[in-house]
Order: C-alpha cells, then sequence, then structure tokens
C-alpha cells in the first residue's frame, strides 16, 4: 500500500466520524483530499471502501426510501472502544500498534500475532510514511492521557490532549494549555519541531462534553481566538443551544432571549452562522468584531437597496 493511500484512507476514516451523520460519497470524495473526480473517483472509493471493512471498519450503508443506496456511516457504537482496563504489557502493546507503520514487517508481524491477528510466519503489508510521526505520537498521548510539549508560533507549549478531529484536510489537537488553563485548538502541521510526550500516563480527565465535540468551522483557522458574545432571540434560543449546547449560555433574559459565548478564530466562517439567525440574533461583543460585521454588511444592504 503506497503512503498517499494509506494517509486518503486515514483521512476517510476522519472524515466519516467528523461527519456527525450519514454522509453520502460525492461530499466525501470533496472532503477527503486524493479522489479526484468522475469514475476514477468512484472507482477509488470503492476500493477504500472495502479495504476498511476488511479491517474490521464498521462501515455502514444508509438507504433512502427508494431502497437506493446513497450514504455512509461509520457505528460509533461499534468503531469506538469502551473503558479498557488494561495491563502495564497490554498498554504498551497498544502503543506499539498505533506506531506500527514505522516498524519493519517482521515486527509487524510478531506486534499483530501477540494481538490475537494474522499468525506470525504471514508477512504483513507495511509502509513507512514520508512525513512525520506527529499524528501517531499525539493519538499515543491521547490514549494515555499524558501531557505534551511542543513550540506553536514561537512559543513552547505544554497541553493536555482532548480530541483529535479533521477539518477541511488538516489535522486539529483540542486541549487544555497549561500556561494558559484554557481550552485551545492547534492545527498539527504548524507545529514547529516534534512534539513529544511528558510520559505522565492518566495525568488528566477529559471533560464530557470534548468525548465528542465537533470542531465548528468559526473554531478552526489561524488568527488569534476572540471570544464573541451572540444573543438570539427567544424564538431562536432552542435551535440555537442544540447546536452550540447548554454550556455556551452565559445569560438568559428576562424576556427568553440569551447570550451564548463561542470562540472564533475564523470570522468569515461565524459571519456565515449568525447570517443564518436574520434578524434573530445580533452580536454584542467583542466591539471589534461586531464593527467588523457591520463594516462588512452595510456594502452589502447598500447594493441591495440600489
Amino acid at each position: 500500500m503506497s503512503s498517499r493511500r494509506l494517509e486518503r484512507l486515514i483521512n476517510l476514516v476522519a472524515a466519516l466520524l467528523d461527519a456527525g451523520g450519514p454522509i453520502g460519497r460525492t461530499d466525501l470524495c470533496a472532503r477527503v483530499p486524493g479522489y479526484g473526480e468522475g469514475e476514477s473517483a468512484r472507482r477509488a472509493f470503492e476500493r477504500d471502501k472495502e479495504t476498511l471493512r476488511s479491517v474490521g471498519i464498521p462501515l455502514d450503508i444508509v438507504t433512502d426510501g427508494d431502497g437506493n443506496v446513497d450514504r455512509y456511516v461509520i457505528n460509533r457504537d461499534r468503531y469506538e472502544l469502551p473503558e479498557l482496563d488494561l495491563t502495564d504489557d497490554e498498554l504498551a502493546a497498544l502503543h506499539l500498534a498505533v506506531s506500527a507503520v514505522r516498524l519493519d514487517p517482521d515486527s509487524a508481524t510478531e506486534l499483530v500475532w501477540k494481538l490475537g491477528g494474522a499468525p506470525k510466519t504471514v508477512q504483513l503489508p507495511m509502509v513507512q510514511l514520508e512525513n512525520d510521526n506527529t499524528l501517531a505520537d499525539v493519538f499515543a498521548a491521547l490514549v494515555d492521557r499524558s501531557p505534551v510539549k511542543f513550540s506553536y508560533r514561537n512559543t513552547e507549549r505544554t497541553v493536555d490532549p482532548w480530541r483529535l478531529s479533521f477539518r477541511s484536510g488538516h489535522w486539529y489537537l483540542q486541549g487544555r494549555e497549561h500556561a494558559a488553563n484554557d481550552r485551545r485548538i492547534f492545527r498539527l502541521d504548524r507545529v514547529e519541531g516534534t512534539i513529544r510526550s511528558l510520559s505522565m500516563p492518566n495525568s488528566f480527565d477529559r471533560p464530557p462534553e470534548f468525548q465528542h465535540h465537533e470542531l465548528e468551522p468559526w473554531e478552526v483557522g489561524d488568527t488569534d481566538e476572540v471570544i464573541a458574545h451572540l444573543l438570539v432571540d427567544a424564538s431562536h434560543v432552542s435551535w440555537a443551544t442544540s447546536r452550540l449546547g447548554h454550556e455556551a449560555i452565559v445569560e438568559t433574559m428576562p424576556d427568553g432571549s440569551a447570550t451564548f459565548q463561542l470562540r472564533v478564530r475564523r470570522v468569515d466562517a461565524f459571519r456565515t452562522f449568525v447570517l443564518g439567525f436574520l434578524e434573530h440574533a445580533e452580536v454584542v461583543a467583542p466591539a471589534e468584531l461586531r464593527r467588523d460585521i457591520i463594516e462588512w454588511l452595510e456594502p452589502i444592504a447598500a447594493g441591495h437597496a440600489s
């Protein structure tokens, strides 16, 4: 298996998990780099689909009312592991499995045999990735619940890794940065140098809300994070809560309206979200973000009026 296809398979699994529900082949091919278009994309997707199933990933097909296959979903209940009470040897074997792509074929065959897989005499096809092992290292630390240390934007960071997410062709790490004592999001391909585990297993517990927290489009970007306050009319509070969660509400007014707090790194994606409320939502803070949206809307309104 080529490193390019292996990367595409990893990205496909991430896209299916991040979709939040059944998703069609066309949308998947658009989200996952490497598929191209047309018939070649369809054939490549069919091969990848069968590969995922062959390694035990529960990829289910959702049919429409006419019985036509059109959407795919990974069943999280069968894909995600329950809490495991592993021995030290079992935990060490799991860590090795996470970074198996770095092993030579003999070592990989030995590992899979120990985990109850193929017989020792079978030579498994393995690949040496062309890029570094950042993703495997972060995932190992996440499983281990061990803090990691790395340089980002010329600053040394120590982070409790809570979750890895895939969005728009990039991997993102969510976690608590020790210096700020607050949640931060880091794009892994922008990490400077290597990510080092502090080898302190079971050092933290992930907040329950981050077990399945999906990154919103306005949360991922390269700009500094802005804490936005969005005032939503009472008639739309229920919908906003279903999207943002009860924990995002910072104030409820006597008339039933509510103020939500959002972490914004991409203003354009935030604008799109706010405009979905039409006149039923208003950015109240910070002043710079409110002014930015007003200045963006004014020429649009003037053009519409003319």
